[in-house]
């Protein structure tokens, strides 16, 4: 009985060592990966604007590092989004410059897909396009260049410019 729990005391002791030993060796992977990075950082020239800091400049780099895609083109049809419930494709400007003023959303409808999917126009910094967007009610076909994105099972179109596609 008393071999039995100093051979199960020697197997736990030596599992404890095992995984500390592996902790420690990773972590100190890590400390060397960490090194690393800041030595890259550090040997990057940094580039000196008028106000503004290096820390800031860092994630302007990073952040248009991950905006390296290339805008795509949109041509459709102008309609407010209470129409398309209702089946009703027509807006004029005047009634697109009345919805912007109300508030009510003006959606592209892709002249591309039979299903006619839905797009809501946003501007970069996130503020709705229905003011600028109401201007181009005119034209039957509008083309718009953007930065598609799906969230939550809608579709957006980070707008770039708006152009006529007649």
């Amino acid at each position: 009985m008393k071999k039995s729990i100093f051979i199960f005391v020697l197997i736990f002791a030596v599992s404890i060592l095992f995984i500390t030993a592996q902790e420690k060796k990773s972590f100190g992977s890590k400390k060397t990966t960490q090194q690393q990075t800041t030595q890259q950082k550090t040997t990057q020239p940094q580039k000196k604007s008028f106000g503004t800091t290096a820390k800031t400049q860092e994630t302007k780099t990073t952040s248009s590092k991950k905006k390296k895609t290339t805008a795509k083109m949109f041509k459709g049809y102008l309609v407010s989004l209470n129409g398309v419930m209702q089946g009703d494709y027509n807006l004029s400007k005047n009634e697109a410059l009345q919805l912007a003023k109300a508030g009510s959303p003006i959606v592209l409808i892709d002249s591309k897909s039979k299903s006619g999917k839905i797009y809501f126009l946003v501007g970069q910094g996130g503020e709705s396009m229905n003011q600028k967007v109401a201007h181009y009610a005119v034209y039957k076909k509008v083309a718009v260049s953007g930065w598609y994105k799906y969230v939550n099972r809608t579709r957006f179109i980070i707008v770039d410019f708006i152009e006529n596609a007649e």
